[in-house]
């Protein structure tokens, strides 16, 4: 999940979406800033990005287009990243498994304490269209 944030953040950088530092001041905030406090802002902020930079029709279907440009050609690489991650923790599980082989029950059982925890993942939300 930290991935596709990294992913989402620099695609935002790289074309120019952030904003400046003097671009709201301390007592206005702007709609991108409420929604970065949020958690699962992507489309949310580019909703809130529109808004704050009072875009005409015409510029909202053509920010839309190039979004959903953006989305296509960005979906098979989140595919494949998705299956480089579950190819690693097969060769992980692997090598852990061929580790635990040569030690001794104590050892292993230590071994696998000191291993990082898989942290429980969420259900993937599904996103209206």
């Amino acid at each position: 999940m930290k991935i596709l944030q990294i992913l989402a953040i620099t695609l935002c950088l790289s074309l120019g979406y952030a904003l400046p530092a003097s671009a709201a001041s301390a007592d206005s905030t702007t709609e991108v800033q409420k929604v970065m406090k949020k958690p699962r802002h992507h489309r949310a902020m580019s909703e809130a990005m529109m808004k704050d930079l009072n875009l005409s029709a015409e510029q909202k279907a053509q920010w839309k287009a190039i979004s959903e440009k953006k989305k296509a050609e960005i979906k098979p690489l989140r595919e494949q990243m998705k299956n480089l991650r579950e190819q690693e923790m097969k060769i992980n599980g692997k090598y852990e498994n061929e580790i635990i082989k040569i030690l001794t029950p104590a050892q292993a059982e230590k071994y696998k304490s000191m291993l990082p925890q898989k942290p429980e993942r969420p259900k993937a939300r599904k996103h209206k269209k």
